[in-house]
């Protein structure tokens, strides 16, 4: 239950990232040779009611990586838990890798589409910008490995529902992680 709540918690951060930012934010932003930086996870913490503070003791100068962001992370409360949240990225998924997105620029809502989904893991941290990406079969891939069809996931949709599926249920994920050119729609939470 903790997992569907934080991913609840996690849907109305972005959309009030949304209407303080005017989009949503990038899954990464970057440093000047192309390595990411910082994570959407990183950029939405002041919108989480719970945590506020921690923006505010995270260095944006320097790499989510350095020592002071390091140290100010081991803090942050959804670090803690047992699953980790991942942006759905790639071809025909929701989210671009850099580009901020506005609803406004993107047509109609798409409410079936899978946009963060959380992974049973204490490998990553909140504020690493790593994520998963769709590739051009539609696999989802996390940091270069598939993820493991015989796990449970919680999925944040584009209509704000989160839905645990358990083992077995893998494919009804793969169905809402992509849309085609004509269902092309923005995050709609």
């Amino acid at each position: 239950m903790q997992t569907h709540n934080d991913l609840k918690w996690i849907g109305l951060a972005l959309h009030q990232y949304h209407d303080d930012y005017g989009s949503f934010p990038p899954v990464t932003t970057d440093d000047t040779s192309g390595c990411p930086m910082h994570s959407w996870r990183t950029l939405i913490e002041s919108q989480l009611e719970e945590e506020p503070e921690l923006s505010s003791s995270y260095e944006f100068e320097e790499s989510w990586d350095s020592d002071a962001n390091i140290a100010a992370s081991k803090e942050a409360l959804l670090d803690r838990r047992n699953y980790r949240f991942f942006a759905v990225t790639g071809p025909g998924s929701t989210w671009t890798r850099t580009a901020p997105q506005a609803l406004k620029d993107r047509g109609r809502p798409n409410l079936e589409i899978a946009i963060v989904i959380g992974v049973q893991s204490d490998q990553y941290t909140w504020r690493q910008p790593v994520d998963i990406e769709v590739d051009t079969e539609g696999c989802p891939i996390l940091d270069g490995i598939p993820l493991d069809p015989n796990r449970e996931y919680f999925v944040l949709y584009g209509d704000g529902t989160v839905r645990c599926h358990p083992e077995g249920e893998f494919a009804d994920i793969l169905s809402a992680l992509t849309m085609t050119d004509e269902e092309a729609d923005p995050l709609a939470l």
